[in-house]
């Protein structure tokens, strides 16, 4: 079976805004990358937490947490797998950053 790489997920979240970037759907599970975009003239802060099924957003869920990034500077984050249900939340302090999360998604 053939996968064909799409964008899960697009989002400039609001200053400080815990914001959904992607969700698995179904009883998918999905291969992603995650890029983080700091569109701002000054450096941002960032956050990315992997949080799984069913549960709210929790300390060990962080991938990145207040995560300095230089101005108008891009960050990738790649080889992240994640179960059905499970979401990457995100968000910035001052709703500088957006992100994406782009990969595959396949059936177990």
């Amino acid at each position: 079976m053939t996968q064909t790489p799409k964008i899960f997920g697009q989002n400039k979240p609001d200053a400080g805004i815990d914001t959904n970037l992607f969700t698995v759907s179904g009883t998918n599970q999905a291969q992603i990358s995650i890029f983080v975009c700091n569109q701002g003239n000054d450096y941002e802060r960032f956050t990315i937490a992997l949080v799984p099924n069913n549960q709210s957003e929790q300390p060990e869920n962080y991938l990145a947490y207040n995560t300095l990034l230089s101005k108008n500077a891009v960050l990738a984050f790649s080889g992240i797998y994640l179960n059905s249900g499970d979401k990457v939340q995100v968000s910035s302090v001052n709703g500088n950053c957006s992100f994406t999360a782009t990969g595959i998604d396949f059936s177990p």
